[in-house]
């Protein structure tokens, strides 16, 4: 009998747009077949808007890059969105979790990395 897979879960939780190690991360897990979920947390959220404070023409839209790889289990904080962005991402294929919401997801993850 097979083993259940190990679930990942990646949390973008800085605000440069230009530190994207998380999205490298988890885009090699998911090119090996490990089952990933990624959450913007706190200043992380910022990375969901080009209108965020310091973020860069040129830099591809994260979300889009996850889900090219297989990657569909995508989170952002409530919270964080109030605090962190002025122009609120409208985008379906992201949920929206509030901190109780978050304590689950991370308890339902074998491994969980912070950048």
């Amino acid at each position: 009998m097979p083993s259940p897979a190990v679930k990942l879960l990646y949390i973008a939780s800085g605000a440069n747009p230009h530190c994207r190690d998380y999205l490298d991360a988890a885009l090699t897990s998911a090119v090996f077949g490990l089952h990933v979920a990624v959450l913007f947390l706190g200043e992380g959220v910022a990375q969901l808007t080009a209108s965020a404070p310091g973020a860069t023409e040129g830099l591809t839209n994260p979300v889009d890059e996850l889900l090219q790889y297989g990657v569909t289990d995508i989170y952002v904080q409530q919270q964080g969105l109030v605090d962190t962005v002025t122009s609120r991402p409208s985008d379906s294929r992201i949920t929206e979790l509030s901190n109780l919401d978050i304590s689950r997801l991370i308890a339902r993850h074998d491994q969980v990395f912070n950048f």
